[in-house]
């Protein structure tokens, strides 16, 4: 979707919303580059109508799919760096106590 160009003498507001629809367009635009690229949407191989809402879906779900996994590893990651640092202050203490008897 191609946002029309603006006449002359556009008022102050009209040329913001112009400027605004232009940033949604560079924002989008990246995205959908990846769907094509790394979820195969460069042909549909389904067939019709349904198909291509399939596939589309489809491609969609596994985009959000994988930047879910990459929040949730950070996540994890954090969770076992704390659980790490736990227990090796635990230890610590266990063999600071036996060094000193």
């Amino acid at each position: 979707m191609k946002p029309e160009r603006l006449k002359k003498g556009s008022s102050r507001r009209e040329v913001q919303k112009h400027k605004e629809r232009l940033r949604k367009r560079v924002a989008i635009e990246p995205t959908i580059g990846h769907l094509k690229q790394d979820h195969r949407l460069g042909r549909n191989f389904l067939k019709g109508v349904i198909g291509d809402v399939m596939n589309i879906m489809l491609a969609a779900a596994a985009y959000n799919f994988k930047r879910m996994m990459r929040k949730w590893a950070s996540l994890i990651l954090s969770y076992f760096e704390r659980i790490y640092f736990c227990i090796s202050e635990l230890l610590k203490h266990l063999f600071l106590r036996k060094a000193a008897f």
